[in-house]
């Protein structure tokens, strides 16, 4: 689910691109197989300080090849160092990540389109993460949600109760 055989087919189409992987997970059998199936254009790691690392291989972009993750914490971890984010398209990725600050894509030929004409807006990638990801703000926007949840009134039937929530709730997630 992280995509990495994924990546491993686009490293294949472009050797001119040097794939640094860092695994989720060292297990022991996907690592014997990922180093089996790896391009000669891919170095892998075992489980890494990201933003150490992405400074240590001095990255150009982070590839998120999954297919479940739309807000990893490695993607926000990467722009918060400036680093490029492209990501595969994956359900909640555009809810989640406004482009062009991470380039999303469906297939390895937008990808390498993507790739060859990467442009960098090292501030942008940093205000976006302070601005819509600062775990205060964050908390501070879950408290106020949920305090400001109608109290159940007990004389409404299920359903009344259910469409009221379901309605105040709509309003209050558009507000923040």
């Amino acid at each position: 689910d992280k995509g990495y055989q994924l990546a491993w087919e686009w490293a294949r189409t472009r050797p001119d691109i040097q794939l640094h992987a860092a695994l989720a997970l060292a297990e022991p059998r996907l690592k014997r197989y990922l180093q089996h199936t790896k391009p000669p254009n891919v170095t892998m790691y075992d489980q890494v300080d990201t933003v150490k690392w992405l400074d240590e291989i001095d990255a150009n972009f982070l590839l998120s090849a999954s297919h479940w993750e739309s807000l990893g914490y490695t993607i926000a971890e990467a722009m918060a160092c400036g680093v490029k984010v492209l990501m595969h398209d994956v359900p909640g990725a555009g809810t989640n990540w406004l482009a062009p600050l991470v380039e999303r894509w469906t297939s390895l030929d937008e990808l390498n389109d993507i790739a060859n004409g990467i442009s960098y807006h090292s501030k942008a990638y940093r205000n976006y993460v302070e601005d819509l990801l600062d775990a205060v703000k964050q908390s501070t926007r879950f408290a106020d949600l949920v305090l400001n949840l109608p109290e159940r009134d007990n004389t409404k039937s299920v359903e009344a109760v259910r469409r009221d929530t379901y309605d105040r709730t709509n309003v209050i997630f558009k507000a923040v």
